[in-house]
């Protein structure tokens, strides 16, 4: 897992979404569990995809699709303890 600070994820959301129109949607994780995907899709940039589990951000893209997190600072979560990369 790679752990990143919020403004890597804003400039890893922003490369798909920034100039470009997109449709958001929303769908229930393929793993069975009970987080809900959000996709923004554009046609110019790919796709932007991410998962919210009590603040913990997973995200990844068809231009990264490793997927890396964000912890927001407020988030009382087993991942605050994290060192970020």
């Amino acid at each position: 897992m790679e752990y990143v600070t919020f403004e890597e994820y804003k400039a890893a959301k922003n490369e798909i979404l920034i100039g470009a129109w997109y449709e958001k949607t929303t769908s229930p994780c393929e793993c069975g569990c009970e987080l809900i995907v959000i996709t923004y899709t554009t046609k110019k940039n790919g796709t932007f995809y991410e998962t919210n589990d009590d603040g913990i951000i997973e995200f990844w893209s068809d231009k990264h699709p490793a997927s890396r997190y964000y912890s927001s600072p407020s988030s009382n979560s087993r991942f605050l303890q994290k060192t970020y990369v």
